[in-house]
């Protein structure tokens, strides 16, 4: 696949929200659910899918990324409020940047080719003259 790089995005996106998780699920009011506690490994899993050239974690990130991109322009284009400091900020910097970026990569002509199963196109050969 190319840019297989691409899987450390979702890897460090899903690293770093288990984490900040960890450190605040002691905290009065925060109340994780199941989900909430399975969306930081799937991040992580579909990150080494794409790093080893997963065919079934190039669809996840494809709809892991169109997800980051609504909820971060809904993030960032909501009304602040004095009790959500910094909404927009993190909206910005934690799904919409790194859904772009993750769209971009994956659909790419070569990626869309590697997908698809199909030969990359080859330049046409040298004439004789």
């Amino acid at each position: 696949m190319p840019g297989r790089t691409v899987g450390f995005v979702p890897l460090c996106v899903g690293c770093l929200g288990l984490l900040l998780m960890l450190a605040t699920s002691s905290d009065p009011g925060t109340g994780y659910t199941w989900i909430d506690w399975a969306f930081g490994p799937f991040l992580i899993a579909t990150g080494i899918g794409l790093f080893f050239s997963q065919r079934w974690a190039w669809a996840l990130a494809v709809v892991l990324a169109l997800a980051g991109v609504v909820f971060g322009v809904i993030a960032v284009t909501s009304p602040g409020d004095i009790t959500e400091l910094g909404l927009q900020i993190g909206g910005l910097i934690l799904y919409l940047v790194p859904g772009s970026v993750i769209l971009a990569i994956l659909l790419r002509p070569a990626t869309l080719r590697w997908v698809l199963h199909r030969a990359p196109v080859s330049p046409l050969p040298d004439r004789p003259d």
